[in-house]
């Protein structure tokens, strides 16, 4: 099968079946999700253990009395630098450095665990979309086979592109050691020729990595063996290595017009979508494909018109019929995150801030309404999407995110006025905030169901419907985010301007 005609099937998977190929890679987003629960978890033991020592209010002070210095001229610039480091070398102590080296280290293990997951249930998802299957249900059952195999290939990737950084260190260290007096330029020039050892060294792995995971999942290759089946595959198959290497220089490509045109626009949350899920799914369709020598026919006979209404009415649907089915879960979500936002405003309610009468409010959300528009409805609707879809691993990252986001929302209410916070939430957060706690909702909801699923209650093709419901309901969601995100664009900065004025 030539590249030409995987690429083709890469994209008519992605036109014919969207709903299928979100679900999957919004999923395995969701999964990933895990990897941000140890880092926000230590961000909190190190907020309450600065809280507890006086120490938090102490760098609040300093920070403002070093701002009103720097204004004020009235300090010098080598005093300011001197104030602070004392301030942050009050704060890090050896506890603190502890905390934190166990929570980054705990959060790299989940990472790596977590990507071989997320890949389990995208190849295996594309592969059997590729053989007109059912891609949820075989995603799952991919995952529960072959993870140790994927895991096995994420850690020899991964250890391979932390040897090839140190490489480039230690040839910048080297070359900079041995100048006499290293200037800025023969600094710049050392990082830079080991920046380029590094780089070439790195995208040589990945070309060595690229077809593993599709050996592992297609061919049921063990970890090892499927690193060595795909370093086999240039001298079998040299077609399927430039084919591959085109379309990844082609989705580069791609993301960089995107970033270009998102960024004029102000909408630099597309981008986010397009290189999550968009650009992802037409790669690992293109290398599935192309591996197993596969096309895709669909038999898809809707059209587009007819397709986006029906999807928008089974969303709208399905949202209604799980808020009444599940009160407990929405609830509970909303409790969490009232929880969150109770913690956040008691950190911040001291703090006495106030906007200066000329403040205008506009330039806050940006100075684009449309782009700000697009990314807060992308932004708020992916957001509910990881807590909806994460919330399988037991809750866990849904419960976490759904603390971390309301404390966010609280510490903003503790440290503006009562009046300044309404005027500023309250227009578009009557919409918005209700439907981050139904995802939060759907979190819990779901992670119920991967409790069950373990303990053997729930087979794997009602785990998929399950997790095929939950996306149903995220549709559901996106028309709530798309007024949330128009009225926080284009109308809270006016409404706030008259109230706080």
């Amino acid at each position: 099968m030539n590249p030409i005609k995987s690429l083709r099937a890469s994209l008519r998977m992605l036109w014919y079946e969207p709903r299928i190929v979100l679900t999957l890679y919004l999923f395995a987003s969701g999964l990933g999700t895990v990897a941000r629960v140890p880092i926000l978890i230590t961000l909190g033991l190190i907020g309450w253990i600065l809280s507890t020592r006086e120490t938090f209010d102490s760098l609040a002070e300093t920070v403002t009395q070093t701002q009103a210095s720097v204004e004020s001229s009235s300090m010098p610039n080598g005093e300011v630098v001197g104030l602070l480091r004392d301030a942050v070398e009050t704060a890090v102590t050896p506890t603190i450095l502890g905390i934190t080296g166990v929570g980054v280290a705990t959060a790299v293990g989940l990472f790596i665990l977590f990507s071989a997951l997320s890949s389990a249930v995208t190849i295996g998802g594309i592969h059997s979309l590729l053989r007109q299957q059912r891609p949820i249900e075989d995603s799952l059952h991919t995952l529960a086979t072959h993870w140790r195999a994927l895991l096995i290939v994420k850690l020899s990737f991964y250890l391979g592109v932390t040897l090839f950084v140190a490489v480039g260190l230690l040839i910048a260290a080297n070359i900079s050691g041995s100048v006499d007096q290293a200037s800025p330029i023969a600094v710049a020039v050392a990082v830079s020729v080991g920046g380029v050892v590094s780089g070439v060294l790195i995208l040589t792995w990945i070309l060595v990595f690229a077809f593993a995971e599709q050996a592992v999942v297609i061919d049921k290759r063990t970890g090892l063996d499927a690193v060595s089946q795909s370093v086999k595959l240039p001298f079998q198959r040299p077609m399927i290595i430039v084919g591959y290497v085109g379309v990844a220089l082609g989705a580069v490509v791609v993301a960089g017009v995107l970033a270009a045109i998102a960024a004029l626009g102000g909408a630099i949350r597309i981008l986010t979508l397009g290189t999550a899920i968009v650009l992802p799914a037409i790669v690992d369709g293109f290398k599935t494909s192309i591996y197993a020598e596969r096309n895709f026919r669909s038999t898809y006979t809707l059209t587009l018109r007819r397709r986006f209404v029906e999807t928008g009415r089974d969303g709208a649907q399905t949202l209604l019929r799980f808020v009444r089915s599940h009160p407990l879960a929405n609830i509970a979500s909303a409790s969490v995150f009232a929880l969150g936002s109770l913690i956040g405003w008691s950190i911040t309610a001291g703090i006495d801030t106030e906007l200066p009468a000329e403040t205008n409010i506009g330039s806050v959300f940006g100075s684009l309404p449309i782009g700000t528009f697009v990314n807060l409805s992308i932004n708020n609707w992916l957001v509910a999407a990881d807590l909806g879809l994460g919330g399988i691993i037991a809750g866990v990252p849904t419960i976490t995110n759904l603390i971390f986001n309301g404390v966010v929302v609280g510490a903003v209410g503790g440290a503006t006025t009562f009046a300044a916070f309404v005027a500023l939430v309250a227009p578009h957060g009557i919409i918005e905030l209700p439907a981050i706690a139904i995802g939060g909702g759907l979190g819990l909801w779901l992670g119920a169901v991967g409790v069950q699923a373990l303990r053997g209650y729930y087979s794997i093709s009602e785990t998929a419907n399950a997790i095929k419901y939950a996306f149903r309901v995220l549709l559901g969601l996106i028309p709530l985010f798309v007024i949330a995100g128009f009225i926080e664009a284009f109308l809270t900065p006016s409404i706030a301007n008259v109230l706080i004025s």
